[in-house]
């Protein structure tokens, strides 16, 4: 039987519950069952403990632990006769024994992804009487508010759900914060800077350093720089702009048109680098790989097309979607796509065969756009369900922001609307995610929680949002009016 022990002395009592029953009291934390990842937890506990304050006793008294057989017997089986055995032990003076009992596994999701699952039960012990002062146990992995993690290889998987169920413990015992397990905890976004422009906008995105603004009109692409002002570049074109991208760094913007033709430029100098014109109908969207090598097009008709951004040539080609392909996102690794449709459906290629491998439909009647997360993790619909009752000759629009594991398709949360979402934006930690609606407001909501936690009032819908990629702004727009807050 492998097991962890970590014995420990607290110095610090900060947080309530575990740190109040344990506070400057010796404490063992003893993990008995038999599995090859007790080194792993061990590490994310003592990185816990020690941010607390708690220090390692002797190790010398943790061997001693290990190698006394009956003792060892009595911790598992007989929490009296333990008692008994450490206090005849004069040199053993830690006051209260954790146990803790860590379950972990994981099994094949699909071809190549892996769902992880774990519990974790810590009950608290005096060591001198052997009586439990008090349990906790983490919530249970698989709701939709506490999915199973999804890896790439069974270890990963079982890795990431050790992580969660004990990061979900030390909430509870006020070992961490939920602002150190998900990030910053709100915003209270302020008013920072209003633009204008001389153009009815369409939509507004951040320049991947956070420094510029692009405001997308009908015919143009203005470059603003964000601290001053003032326009940097204006790139026009004689179709209308239906779609645009930045490439990773920024040195690259493409702008898609209604007559299938997609401009490439360079920032750097501003020059039309390559012209591509596509097999299909108008683009919808345009997305560049990470690395930077391809750029891909969704068509009105369906079909995506993967260009060589080098050569301005066709590098490849897909087909599977009936209608309107309105979003595209790479996952971080670059080896798939993941393409939206008004279809219903979500679509994920492997790029490098430029094929198909799963596809997703969305149990609505609209799928209208859609986002994926910075760390490609989660997707955010936006859906409308319809409803006729045809004795009231009635007819009722349910509208859902929808976020889903990327890799399973499982819902994770759903959130109401009253009125249609014109836009949607993940903030970079992926706990947060921005709806703009036509009830005139901005809101920002927790998808840990399910909580809104901020509603911003605007004078007239907004048709854009986004987040800047250093997380210290949003900007949307409506009419001719760009507004930015800090966050």
């Amino acid at each position: 039987m492998s097991f962890l022990i970590l014995a420990l002395t607290l110095t610090n009592a900060q947080a309530s519950g575990f740190i109040n029953t344990v506070s400057s009291k010796k404490i063992m934390v003893v993990f008995t069952e038999s599995s090859e990842y007790t080194a792993y937890a061990e590490s994310l506990i003592k990185e816990m403990l020690q941010k607390k304050g708690c220090k390692l006793v002797d190790p010398e008294m943790v061997e001693k632990v290990k190698k006394h057989k009956y003792l060892w017997e009595a911790i598992n089986n007989d929490a009296i006769a333990m008692a008994k055995i450490m206090t005849d032990m004069t040199e053993f003076d830690a006051e209260i024994l954790i146990k803790g009992t860590l379950i972990v596994e994981s099994h094949q999701r699909f071809a190549t992804q892996y769902e992880g699952s774990a519990s974790l039960s810590m009950r608290f012990l005096d060591t001198k009487t052997g009586r439990e002062l008090f349990s906790v146990q983490s919530d249970p992995l698989g709701s939709t508010e506490n999915p199973m993690p999804v890896e790439s290889s069974p270890l990963a998987a079982k890795q990431v759900a050790i992580k969660k169920v004990i990061e979900n413990a030390a909430l509870r015992l006020g070992l961490t914060s939920s602002e150190d397990v998900y990030g910053k905890a709100t915003f209270s976004p302020k008013f920072y800077k209003t633009l204008h422009s001389n153009d009815r906008i369409k939509k507004v995105v951040f320049s991947p350093d956070s420094k510029d603004i692009a405001i997308i009109s009908d015919y143009s692409v203005s470059i603003v720089e964000i601290h001053s002002g003032r326009q940097t570049v204006r790139y026009e074109v004689a179709d209308e702009i239906t779609s645009i991208s930045f490439n990773k760094h920024g040195e690259l913007i493409a702008i898609g048109t209604d007559s299938r033709h997609v401009y490439i430029y360079e920032r750097k100098s501003n020059l039309l680098r390559k012209k591509y014109s596509g097999h299909g109908s108008s683009v919808t969207s345009l997305v560049f790989s990470n690395e930077g090598s391809l750029l891909a097009a969704g068509f009105k008709d369906g079909h995506i097309e993967l260009i060589d951004v080098s050569r301005g040539e066709k590098a490849g080609h897909l087909s599977g979607h009936s209608k309107s392909v309105h979003s595209l996102a790479f996952t971080p690794n670059d080896r798939f796509l993941v393409s939206f449709s008004e279809d219903l459906l979500t679509k994920f290629w492997d790029v490098n065969v430029k094929r198909e491998t799963r596809s997703f439909k969305e149990p609505m009647d609209r799928l209208f756009f859609a986002c994926l997360s910075v760390d490609g993790s989660l997707m955010g619909l936006n859906t409308k369900d319809i409803a006729i009752d045809l004795l009231r000759n009635r007819r009722t629009d349910n509208r859902f922001l929808i976020i889903r594991n990327t890799s399973t398709g499982e819902e994770v949360r759903r959130f109401n609307l009253s009125k249609d979402i014109s836009a949607i934006a993940f903030y970079l930690n992926k706990r947060y995610i921005a709806s703009a609606s036509e009830d005139n407001t901005v809101r920002i909501w927790d998808i840990n929680t399910g909580a809104e936690i901020t509603v911003l009032s605007l004078e007239r819908p907004a048709v854009s949002l986004d987040f800047s990629n250093d997380g210290k702004m949003l900007v949307y727009a409506y009419d001719t009016t760009v507004t930015v807050v800090r966050l």
